[in-house]
C-alpha cells in the first residue's frame, strides 16, 4: 500500500537542493527560527561548502563534455581523411598511376577494402599506418600523392591526439571534483537528517497533511511511495537523433538520479502518481516532463534534448 514519506536525498543533486532550501528558509527566519544552534551552525557551514564543490563539479562536467564534443569532431575528420586517402590511392592503382602492390605499404589488400575504424584507437592506428607506409613507399622511389597529401592526414592525426589529451585531462579534473564533493556526503546526509527531523518535530502536533505542507517550506521532500519501478528510455539530440551520454535524469521529488549512456537510461524509483521528470546536460536545454507512475508499471519515456545555441 502506498504511503507518503520523506525522500532522503541519495544523490549529490538532491543533497544540494535540500541544503539550499534549508539554508534559505533558516536565513529568512533569522532569530525566530526554531532550529537548534548546533544544527543551524552545521547547516551554515556545509551549505556554502557543498554549493561551491557542486559548482566546481558542474563546471568541470561542462568542460569535459565540450572537450569530448571537440574530440569527436576531430576523430571524424581523421576517419574521413584516412578513408579518402585509401580510396583515392586504390583508384589510382586501378588507373595504373601506382602499382597495385603498393597498397601493401598501407596494409590494404588488393581490393582496396577499408580497415575497421569504428573506435578512436582504430582511427589513430590506421592513420599511423598510412603515415608510416607512405614515408616508406616514397623512400623506395614511389611518387607522392597529392589529393589528399599524406601531410593532411598527419596534421589531422596530431589535432586528434591533442583533442584526446585535452579530453583526458578534462575527465581527470571532473573525477577529482566529484571525489572532493563526495567526501562531504556523509556529513551532508547527517545534517539533512538532523535538520529535517527538527522541522518535523516542530510541526508534530499539526494534522499530518498540514505538517508536511509546513515542512515542505523548509525544503523537506515528501513523495507517495509504493513498490519499486524502473523508468527507462532513450536520450537523443532533437536534430541529429544521436544518443546523448551524460544526461543527468531525476524526479524532482525523488531521492536518486542516473546518467544516460549510449544505450539510454534506467532510473529506479518507488514514487507514485504524477511526478516531474528532469533531464539536465550542460550543452542542452533543461528537459521537464510530468510522468504518471502507477503501481506495477515500468514506463518507457524517450527524451529529446534541444542543444543550447
Amino acid at each position: 500500500m502506498a504511503s507518503e514519506n520523506k525522500q532522503q536525498p541519495d544523490s549529490n543533486r538532491t543533497r544540494k537542493a535540500a541544503l539550499d532550501a534549508g539554508k534559505q528558509k533558516q536565513t529568512a527566519m533569522g532569530a525566530s527560527s526554531f532550529i537548534t544552534a548546533p544544527t543551524a551552525a552545521l547547516l551554515n557551514t556545509l551549505q556554502p561548502a557543498y554549493f561551491n564543490l557542486m559548482a566546481i563539479v558542474n563546471a568541470k562536467k561542462a568542460g569535459f563534455y565540450i572537450a569530448t564534443a571537440d574530440k569527436d569532431v576531430k576523430v571524424e575528420i581523421l576517419r574521413k581523411l584516412c578513408s579518402h586517402f585509401i580510396q583515392v590511392f586504390f583508384l589510382a592503382t586501378q588507373r595504373g598511376v601506382f602499382p597495385v602492390g603498393a597498397l601493401a605499404y598501407y596494409d590494404v589488400n588488393e581490393k582496396g577494402n577499408l580497415p575497421d575504424m569504428s573506435t578512436d584507437a582504430e582511427v589513430l592506428s590506421v592513420a599511423a599506418t598510412l603515415i608510416r607506409g607512405d614515408a616508406d613507399r616514397v623512400a623506395d622511389g614511389g611518387a607522392a600523392m597529392a589529393m589528399p597529401p599524406i601531410s593532411e592526414v598527419a596534421t589531422a592525426k596530431t589535432n586528434c591526439e591533442d583533442a584526446m589529451t585535452t579530453q583526458n585531462n578534462a575527465e581527470q579534473a571532473l573525477k577529482t571534483a566529484q571525489i572532493n564533493c563526495n567526501a562531504l556526503n556523509q556529513q551532508v546526509d547527517d545534517c539533512i537528517s538532523l535538520f529535517w527531523g527538527e522541522v518535523e518535530t516542530h510541526f508534530i502536533n499539526l494534522p499530518r497533511p498540514t505538517m508536511r505542507d509546513e515542512a515542505r517550506l523548509w525544503g523537506v521532500i515528501y513523495g507517495r511511495e509504493g513498490g519499486p519501478k524502473v523508468v527507462s528510455g532513450t536520450v537523443k539530440d532533437s536534430v541529429t537523433r544521436d544518443e546523448i551520454a551524460g544526461v543527468n535524469i531525476y524526479f524532482t521529488n525523488g531521492r536518486n538520479d542516473t546518467d544516460s549512456n549510449a544505450d539510454g537510461y534506467t532510473l529506479n524509483t518507488s514514487l507514485m502518481d504524477v511526478q516531474q521528470l528532469n533531464a539536465v546536460h550542460p550543452l542542452y536545454e533543461d528537459f521537464q516532463l510530468d510522468v504518471t507512475l502507477v503501481e506495477g508499471q515500468n514506463p518507457v519515456i524517450n527524451i529529446e534534448m534541444v542543444r543550447r545555441p
